[in-house]
C-alpha cells in the first residue's frame, strides 16, 4: 500500500495532514540525520582509502555503481522481510529460516551482479586487477548488505521499536558504509 511506500522511506502519510511545517520537518530530519552520518563515515572512509583511488582510478568511477548494487538488493531485501512482520505470529524459526534463504537469494544476484559489473570494467582497459576487486567487492557487500537488510526490520520489531519507519533509512546507511568499506578495503 501507499502507507508502507511511504514508512519505508521513513514518512508517514498522515505528516502532510493538519500538520505543520515544523512538525513534519521534526519527524523526517532524524531519518535524514541517518542518511547523513552514513554519508559522512563514507567520506571517512573514501579518505583513509584516497592513495588506492588515486593510483586505481577506475575503481572511483565504479563506487556509484557499487553502491547502487548494495542498496537496492538491501532494500529488496528489507522489503522482504518488512511482509513477514505482518503475519500474526512470527517465530524464531521462521525468522532465522527467513534470513538463511534471503542469503541464499542474495548471494545469488550478488555473484551475478559481481561478475557482470567485474567482467564490464576490463573494457576499460586496468587489466584484471581492478576487475577483480570491483567484482569481488560487488559479491561480498552486495550479500552482506543484503542480508543485513534482511535482519535490520526483524531486529528493530524484535526490540520494539516500529521497523516500517526506522529500516529504509537505518537500511541504507549500513549498506553504504559496509559496501565503501569492503569495496575499497578490497581494492587496497
Amino acid at each position: 500500500s501507499s502507507t508502507d511506500l511511504f514508512q519505508v522511506l521513513g514518512l508517514g502519510l498522515e505528516e502532510g495532514r493538519g500538520l505543520t511545517p515544523w512538525q513534519i520537518y521534526r519527524s523526517r530530519m532524524p531519518w535524514i540525520f541517518c542518511n547523513m552520518i552514513g554519508g559522512f563515515a563514507c567520506a571517512i572512509i573514501s579518505r583513509i582509502f584516497e592513495l588506492v583511488l588515486l593510483d586505481v582510478i577506475i575503481l572511483a568511477m565504479f563506487i556509484p555503481l557499487v553502491l547502487t548494487l548494495s542498496e537496492s538488493i538491501s532494500m529488496q531485501s528489507m522489503t522482504y522481510s518488512l511482509q513477514l512482520l505482518n503475519r500474526p505470529k512470527i517465530s524464531i524459526r521462521r525468522i532465522f529460516h527467513r534470513i538463511a534463504n534471503e542469503w541464499k537469494m542474495v548471494f545469488f544476484l550478488a555473484i551475478t551482479c559481481g561478475l557482470i559489473v567485474g567482467g564490464v570494467s576490463l573494457l576499460w582497459g586496468e587489466g584484471w586487477h581492478p576487475a577483480v576487486a570491483i567484482g569481488s567487492g560487488i559479491l561480498l557487500s552486495v550479500t552482506i548488505s543484503g542480508t543485513i537488510g534482511a535482519a535490520i526490520p526483524l531486529i528493530l520489531h524484535a526490540r520494539k521499536l516500529d521497523p516500517k519507519v526506522a529500516a529504509g533509512p537505518v537500511v541504507l546507511m549500513f549498506a553504504d558504509v559496509i559496501t565503501t568499506t569492503i569495496y575499497l578495503g578490497l581494492s587496497t
